[in-house]
């Protein structure tokens, strides 16, 4: 709401948020239903979100094929931050890819368990990989792409070496909610998107002394 402060309790000790302005670009953030669909399932919980709701998607194979299985969007291809809210189910790593052109695949991986970066194959000086714990068995995952060619990044199942997975069965999986890219260095809070892009304002605060 207008001239309420927002308290950020991340670190354990309160202090206003305030943040530059920043817009998410990605569309369905909590729902994904705009997404590709690379053989995977979506599927509603009743899992608690982040933010107390409940809102939260439970992302699983839909055959038993070995290969990618994730969600993918486009968007451009400026510098960004991506960043998802993501909780380990039966499986443990999720993976991050903003597709580049030339050379071999990439990815970020993400251990859910252990709140790790578990590997980071892209060459020097185009990801910077980040894992951040917000209770609850939440983390938030961030990578940082700086110089690529392609406009599509998606999240998706991991066995924790590469971007490939072979599941065997269709019910296991993980927990996603929060979906976000912003053409920033570093990830701001969340912004919430359904039909389009969402822009917050930045924060100001006046005689703060």
């Amino acid at each position: 709401a207008a001239n309420l402060p927002r308290i950020d309790y991340l670190g354990g000790t309160a202090h206003i948020l305030l943040e530059p302005q920043s817009t998410n670009k990605l569309t369905q953030s909590e729902t994904f239903s705009t997404w590709e669909n690379v053989f995977v399932l979506l599927t509603s919980t009743n899992i608690v979100a982040p933010d107390g709701s409940n809102s939260v998607i439970k992302m699983s194979s839909s055959n038993l094929v070995a290969r990618e299985h994730k969600i993918a969007i486009d968007t451009d291809t400026n510098n960004a931050t991506d960043t998802i809210f993501a909780k380990m189910g039966e499986v443990r790593f999720i993976y991050n890819r903003r597709r580049r052109r030339t050379g071999s695949w990439q990815f970020v991986i993400f251990d859910l368990q252990e709140g790790v970066v578990a590997a980071n194959n892209y060459p020097s000086g185009v990801a910077y990989p980040k894992i951040t714990y917000y209770g609850n068995g939440w983390y938030r995952c961030e990578v940082y792409y700086n110089g690529l060619d392609d406009a599509q990044t998606g999240w998706g199942l991991s066995e924790g070496n590469n971007q490939a997975f072979t599941p065997t069965n269709t019910t296991d999986g993980l927990y996603i909610w929060g979906a976000q890219q912003e053409d920033l260095s570093f990830a701001t809070s969340y912004i919430p998107t359904s039909a389009s892009a969402v822009t917050r304002i930045a924060d100001v605060a006046n005689n703060s002394g």
